[in-house]
């Protein structure tokens, strides 16, 4: 989950890893570039179980 779930960096916004969620995208048949992911607005809202992961 950490690996795909990144803090925005406003100082890098490039650190995420686009190109490489773009090739998963397509490995399972969506056709979307780096560029158009990037630009998508996008909130991440974890579930009570994946927060008691983390919390404990």
């Amino acid at each position: 989950m950490l690996a795909v779930v990144r803090a925005d960096d406003p100082a890098d916004p490039a650190a995420h890893p686009w190109a490489e969620l773009a090739e998963a995208a397509r490995r399972r048949g969506i056709e979307v570039g780096a560029a158009s992911l990037s630009a998508l607005p996008y909130r991440v809202v974890f579930t009570a179980e994946a927060v008691a992961v983390f919390v404990g």
